[in-house]
This record gives structure tokens, sequence and C-alpha cells, in this order.
């Protein structure tokens, strides 16, 4: 498994989680992103 051959993979890997991650953040980002704004809005004008 700790092979010097095995180093592509992880940074394969490490890159693959990062795609997942930052599309993860942007399916958060677009759910709770508009109702925020919204809350942020009300906020600014109440206040």
């Amino acid at each position: 498994m700790l092979r010097r051959c095995a180093r592509p993979s992880k940074e394969e890997f490490w890159d693959s989680l990062g795609g997942l991650l930052l599309a993860l953040f942007l399916l958060l980002l677009g759910v709770w992103g508009p109702p925020l704004l919204l809350l942020m809005f009300i906020k600014a004008l109440w206040g």
C-alpha cells in the first residue's frame, strides 16, 4: 500500500475530494444562500 507508485493516486484522491467538497459547498450555498440574503435584507430594512 505504501509503495512509491501509490503517490499519484493519493494526489488524485485529494483532488477528487476537493472537487466533491467544492460541489457540496456550492450546493449548500445554492440552498441556503437566497434565504440568508433575504433575511439580511429584511434586517437591513428594519434596522
